[in-house]
């Protein structure tokens, strides 16, 4: 975890880190040459640049929370070119906020989570959406939110970026059939590893239907039912998805995004590719709290993040729940959710994963006020107020979780 002491600080035009005034011109001077040459984030960086200019024409997105999915993609499809290649500026109607940058990726995670263009770790198929070119649409927000500092959709599984990045095909003896995402292909292929000489031909009448989609056009036997659980792996995988993959690989062309990931697939398919959640320790260790100079102050902001600390153990563990609700379904119910670190950084940050292009989390104290914490979605930062009673770790769990809960992306991880 980092410790910053309170003064007079400044960003860094190249990597935007938060320092201090009087040492910003040496770290500018020489930021960046840690880096590797030609990496992918010193990619992202300088094209990222062009947007910072305040003079940039923006592109004004505006959304209803309420009716998500339906605005946004509206949103999207009238787009001009030209509204493509501008800075985008979200406003979801009705709310509170200014975008300067948190609303962006707040949109980004609710269209990659919601989106009918994704299911499971896989593309949907739907003729509709194919004809729509909704997947080129799809891998356009993609770029866009690369591009813009967003962690990505993180949701695809590593055969399917592993083609989008490289062309390869996998051996499919190696894929997993959990790895797939249709139930049905799933248990035929259980049955089909199963199967007995003696019952073979029953397995054949229940799966002929799905064996002729994949294409297989034998009778099933018990001899060559390796060969028909591969045309079904890879017609579920791949081959059933083509049209949807080969629309988004066109959309994902935007900006360069795409030529960038295949430059550096190893750190282009982090962009893409279905991951594990982040653990507390990565969670804590992007926290940067403004330690006070005044001991007892100190004291307590320093009590303060050590229950952050402790209640981000806590849910890595499993140990935090909370009944919900959702303000927009049809008929509002209750249920009891884990909350995981996906749901914290969504309230932090406006996505369910740690931005390559946000070094820290600044959190800050007011000792004067006792309000519940503020949290600033673009900077990023959190202002802990209350803070003698934060101390007891108790009633920093009942607000932390309010703070959660009551955060508008709340439920979107």
């Amino acid at each position: 975890m980092h410790v910053l002491q309170n003064q007079d600080k400044g960003i860094c035009p190249i990597c935007k880190e938060s320092l201090p005034i009087d040492s910003l011109p040496q770290h500018a001077a020489v930021c960046g040459e840690e880096e590797t040459p030609g990496s992918l984030k010193v990619a992202l960086m300088q094209k990222r640049s062009l947007y910072e200019n305040e003079d940039k024409e923006v592109w004004n997105i505006k959304v209803l929370r309420r009716n998500f999915i339906k605005t946004a993609t509206e949103q999207l499809e009238d787009a001009d070119p030209a509204d493509w290649l501008k800075k985008p500026k979200v406003e979801f109607i009705g709310e509170e906020g200014i975008d300067c940058g948190g609303l962006l990726r707040e949109f980004f995670s609710l269209l990659f989570k919601d989106g009918e263009e994704f299911e499971g770790n896989n593309f949907s198929v739907n003729s509709k959406l194919l004809d729509q070119k909704r997947y080129i649409l799809a891998g356009k927000a993609v770029a866009t939110s690369i591009l813009h500092g967003h962690p990505g959709p993180r949701r695809l599984n590593k055969y399917v970026v592993d083609y989008i990045l490289t062309g390869e095909e996998p051996n499919m003896d190696s894929v997993s059939v959990e790895g797939l995402n249709r139930e049905d292909f799933k248990n035929a292929i259980k049955q089909m590893e199963e199967a007995l000489p003696d019952n073979i031909e029953m397995v054949y009448e229940g799966c002929i239907t799905l064996l002729d989609n994949a294409g297989y056009k034998q009778r099933l036997l018990y001899d060559n039912r390796n060969e028909a659980i591969r045309a079904l792996k890879a017609y579920c995988l791949l081959y059933g998805k083509m049209a949807a993959i080969h629309q988004f690989i066109e959309g994902l062309k935007l900006h360069g995004i795409l030529n960038l990931l295949k430059q550096f697939p190893v750190e282009g398919a982090k962009f893409l590719s279905e991951d594990s959640l982040p653990t507390a320790e990565e969670v804590h260790s992007f926290l940067k709290p403004t330690f006070s100079e005044k001991e007892e102050e100190k004291n307590r902001e320093e009590a303060i993040i050590y229950n952050f600390s402790r209640f981000l153990q806590k849910v890595e563990r499993k140990k935090i729940s909370t009944l919900c609700i959702d303000p927009f379904a049809e008929v509002p119910t209750e249920e009891e959710l884990c909350i995981n670190t996906s749901h914290i950084l969504t309230c932090l940050l406006g996505c369910r994963r740690i931005p390559e292009n946000i070094p820290y989390i600044v959190i800050e104290f007011d000792h004067k006020k006792s309000s519940l914490p503020k949290v600033n979605t673009c900077l990023p930062s959190v202002i802990f107020a209350d803070t003698e009673k934060l101390q007891n770790y108790a009633h920093f769990e009942e607000i932390i979780i309010s703070t959660i809960v009551g955060s508008y992306g709340f439920g979107s991880a």
